[in-house]
């Protein structure tokens, strides 16, 4: 017996444990192209095709037939992930400690974005739900509140989270929907996000954050409440820098070690960076 076939009954055991509604056939299925995807250390079906443990008389037979298990409409990505989600996102939780997401996106060149949420576990992320679009990676407040309410489903009842997320343009209603569901977080802006610092003109995150090392400005100033929908940027070649909006860092949360709180932290503070932090 091959390594990809003994991985992928190990493989099966635990998805059959997990799924018990899966249709059998597709359970095996897919634990051989798990196991293929676990020995190859790759996603690309080209790679994975020559993996599989699979009789065939040529071999873009394999690719075909991987395409389509992929394509099977009994093949759902939430449902598979659904148990497994639920179980990682109660040992984070476990003891009263507050479970930390990241919310990431990226593109493949500009014909796919993807937007992932994972579960931090130790200095790594781990993918709990995600969510892809034809086009460059800028999908919007809609799709981050799909993924999000995925994520929040599979919660345990009353748990604190916090979500991080890097260099992106967030809208009011992300904001809006994360404190409307008790959740802290700590988003980094892009530095040519157009912000409101509550005095004076209106400037760039960039330009805020021009020569600083970090201050602390009154919450939510840069999103102008009642003025706009979502929060405005000039064109791209912005100057650099970086802001965090955070609100409510824990101490202490699972999966790995507490965030550090600096001098003169508050709960709720806009952290300014520049280009050398």
């Amino acid at each position: 017996m091959g390594t990809v076939k003994k991985l992928a009954d190990e493989v099966e055991r635990g998805l059959a444990a997990a799924l018990p509604g899966l249709r059998k056939t597709v359970v095996g299925k897919l634990s051989l192209v798990v196991g293929a995807m676990i020995e190859g250390q790759t996603p690309n079906t080209v790679e994975l095709a020559n993996l599989l443990p699979l009789e065939t008389e040529r071999q873009d037979m394999r690719e075909q037939w991987l395409r389509r298990l992929l394509k099977n409409p009994l093949l759902l990505a939430t449902a598979v992930m659904e148990p497994f989600a639920r179980e990682a996102l109660a040992k984070a939780a476990r003891n009263g400690q507050t479970v930390l997401l990241s919310m990431d996106r990226t593109g493949l060149g500009d014909r796919t974005a993807v937007l992932m949420v994972g579960l931090r576990v130790g200095d790594r992320a781990l993918p709990l739900a995600w969510l892809a679009e034809e086009g460059p990676a800028d999908i919007g407040f809609e799709g981050q509140r799909t993924v999000l309410e995925r994520v929040l489903a599979w919660l345990p009842e009353g748990a604190k989270v916090l979500l991080s997320a890097d260099r992106f343009y967030p809208s009011a209603g992300l904001f809006a929907g994360l404190e409307g569901h008790g959740w802290g977080y700590r988003l980094r802006l892009k530095g040519n996000l157009l912000a409101d610092p509550g005095h004076g003109d209106e400037a760039t995150a960039g330009e805020l954050a021009r020569g600083g090392a970090e201050r602390y400005l009154p919450p939510r100033s840069h999103l102008c409440p009642g003025r706009h929908d979502h929060p405005r940027h000039p064109p791209r070649g912005g100057p650099p820098g970086a802001v965090d909006h955070c609100h409510g860092l824990p101490p202490d949360a699972g999966g790995g070690a507490g965030l550090p709180r600096p001098p003169g932290h508050r709960t709720d503070v806009l952290r300014l960076q520049g280009p050398g932090f």
